[in-house]
């Protein structure tokens, strides 16, 4: 895949790229370098990614909103100028219905068909929604809740309730090749 960069309706900027193969590489410096990459094809400008102190990364000097997401073989992230964002990218593997008890709820396990597209997609939704929340929304099959997932062939829109503080998401996706892509703000 060669770069993708989209706007969101929302007015946020998103960007994917494959990982870079390079031997003299680790895969963290490679997914650094990537996303360093990818915010500067999109600001048109250099760029400096720091960690706050719970790890959440920011640009450094900078007031935009960022999130990034990594899977085995490609990076996303995502800007915005006001909103709090968050993004995920994960490979679509039939291990995630191995691990669905421990995410999902079971009023979510008996509501939600069970495939690999839909456990990986409700994974990657409360991935997201982690990186927009925070330290609140940790356990995620008592905290969050997926309400619905909306299909039209390969992207929707999936809404999400934190139940902690009864609070509701709007989330959109894509379905790449292998991996879906879930983003949103708050």
């Amino acid at each position: 895949m060669d770069t993708l960069i989209f706007n969101t309706l929302s007015g946020a900027t998103i960007a994917v790229a494959d990982l870079p193969v390079d031997a003299n590489l680790t895969k963290r410096q490679g997914e650094n370098i990537c996303a360093k990459t990818l915010f500067e094809k999109i600001l048109n400008q250099n760029v400096e990614i720091v960690h706050d102190e719970n790890g959440k990364p920011f640009l450094k000097d900078n007031p935009l909103k960022i999130s990034i997401s990594h899977s085995k073989t490609e990076v996303a992230v995502i800007v915005d100028r006001e909103k709090q964002v968050g993004i995920d990218i994960e490979a679509i593997s039939q291990k995630i219905l191995r691990l669905a008890e421990r995410f999902l709820s079971k009023k979510e396990l008996e509501e939600i068909p069970q495939s690999t597209e839909n456990y990986t997609l409700a994974w990657a939704t409360k991935e997201t929604a982690f990186k927009i929340i925070g330290k609140k929304a940790t356990d995620f099959r008592q905290s969050l809740e997926i309400q619905k997932i909306e299909k039209n062939d390969n992207f929707g829109i999936i809404s999400l309730k934190f139940l902690n503080e009864n609070k509701y998401f709007i989330f959109q996706y894509f379905i790449l090749k292998n991996s879906v892509l879930v983003w949103g703000n708050e």
